[in-house]
């Protein structure tokens, strides 16, 4: 059987720009390993989404490793589907619902998982909300990679200026309770969890865009049972499968979540386009799993295929 010819797409248009150009230069580099033929497409500048949709015709599958507005929220995958070329990743209907953070947050609520008490708030109203919970984060509702995040531990004083500038540029963000505990993340291939990942921010910081990149931040996988209990990972895993499963993510996903000291996860969001470089989180359990990036890659091609 000849193997497929297959376009990778990095770059576009969001502020995560920069990211994916790192994920899909990975990306390009592991499928080249494995075999395939591959050619790369920047779906940026005038005119993109028309050019797109014709280029696309000339490939096998498409790979939109994109990140961001304009990548993963929908529109790519809408010119896709016109075009009539499988790709990798959730369809249209389902990245647009979960790049929505709120929209996330409904359909999470209505499957009975627990998020954080929180709501999108213009520059007036999240005042009343910040007096009840001063402990809180504050984020973009359609946005990643940590980008214009404020999070606030001890009240509103530390982080008044920054809050005050994301409200110049955003008409609204979405304020959360913030939630003490462990954070972890679970990347799903197909339909299956890969092993969870425990995140360890540097002492005094974030797992903010800077931490994520920057290498101070330490990634535990697989996670020992003195850190966090088996049956806590085994439900962490299984909760990840079943956000992905339920709301209707394909081929891959990544659900960022808190385990409570009470025992509780709350979850943060789902990610169905994760980061594929080479500090990136999803290729960090791939590789705890047993999968090299050649090996990871060629697994989505047979996602993919099954799927036509």
């Amino acid at each position: 059987m000849t193997k497929p010819f297959i376009l990778v797409l990095g770059g576009g248009e969001s502020p995560e720009r920069e990211i994916s150009f790192w994920s899909s230069t990975e990306v390009s580099d592991a499928l080249k390993k494995a075999g395939y033929k591959v050619a790369r497409y920047d779906p940026s500048g005038p005119g993109w989404k028309d050019k797109l949709e014709k280029l696309a015709k000339d490939f096998d599958m498409v790979f939109p490793i994109l990140h961001g507005v304009a990548g993963e929220d929908g529109q790519v995958q809408a010119i896709l589907e016109k075009s009539g070329t499988p790709y990798l990743g959730s369809n249209q209907k389902v990245s647009e619902l979960c790049f929505d953070k709120m929209a996330t947050r409904h359909a999470l609520e209505d499957l009975g998982v627990l998020v954080a008490e929180g709501g999108m708030f213009d520059k007036s109203s999240a005042q009343g909300f910040i007096e009840k919970h001063p402990r809180f984060v504050a984020k973009p509702c359609r946005g990643g990679s940590s980008i214009d995040v404020v999070v606030a531990r001890n009240g509103i004083a530390p982080v008044k200026t920054e809050l005050e500038r994301l409200f110049q540029i955003y008409d609204s963000l979405l304020i959360e309770e913030l939630i003490d505990g462990d954070e972890l993340t679970v990347a799903v291939v197909g339909d299956k969890a890969l092993p969870p990942i425990l995140i360890l921010p540097p002492y005094g910081g974030e797992f903010d865009f800077e931490n994520k990149y920057n290498g101070r931040t330490v990634e535990v996988c697989p996670i020992p049972e003195s850190q966090i209990s088996t049956n806590n990972v085994e439900s962490a895993a299984a909760l990840a499968e079943k956000i992905h499963t339920k709301l209707g993510a394909r081929h891959l996903s990544r659900v960022d979540m808190i385990l409570s000291p009470e025992g509780k996860f709350y979850v943060l969001e789902i990610n169905t386009m994760p980061g594929m470089t080479s500090g990136s989180l999803m290729p960090a359990a791939a590789k705890a799993a047993g999968y090299s990036m050649p090996a990871l890659v060629k697994r989505f091609v047979e996602l993919v295929e099954n799927a036509t």
